[in-house]
């Protein structure tokens, strides 16, 4: 089902999260910003880089990972001192116009999936999660 004409027009907005930990991310892209849809992880995060956001997220840098039942760090190195930053992977947001599905904080504002069906076509979904353009 195509976007109805009551829709609001939106800029396109990216839905990510980060491989390492399960913190979301939401980038806004510019108006004018040409995005297709249904696009793989990696074609969203060179839309994301070209629009200045980064795609790297810093919740493993230098962080000790968990103790496994053998001893040894969930990574496998004795010495693990922490590791690099994890990639964060973005989806275009897809959004379908729902008058009758009310928008709520639960449902929208904390969302982490790419796909919106509900009464504010996009405008909030993923809201909690928004990072501003350069950074985290």
């Amino acid at each position: 089902m195509a976007l109805n004409d009551t829709a609001i027009a939106l800029a396109p907005v990216l839905i990510g999260r980060c491989i390492g930990c399960p913190q979301g991310f939401r980038a806004e892209l510019s108006p004018q910003a040409r995005v297709l849809p249904n696009q793989h992880w990696r074609v969203a995060n060179a839309y994301a880089r070209t629009a200045g956001f980064t795609t790297w997220h810093d919740c493993r840098d230098g962080v000790r990972c968990p103790q496994g039942e053998n001893g040894l760090p969930d990574c496998g190195d004795w010495e693990c001192a922490g590791h690099d930053k994890t990639e964060i992977h973005f989806r275009v947001l897809k959004s379908e116009f729902k008058p009758e599905v009310a928008c709520s904080p639960g449902r929208c504002h904390e969302a982490k999936s790419s796909t919106c069906t509900c009464s504010c076509n996009g405008a909030n979904h993923g809201a909690m999660w928004k990072i501003t353009t350069g950074g985290i």
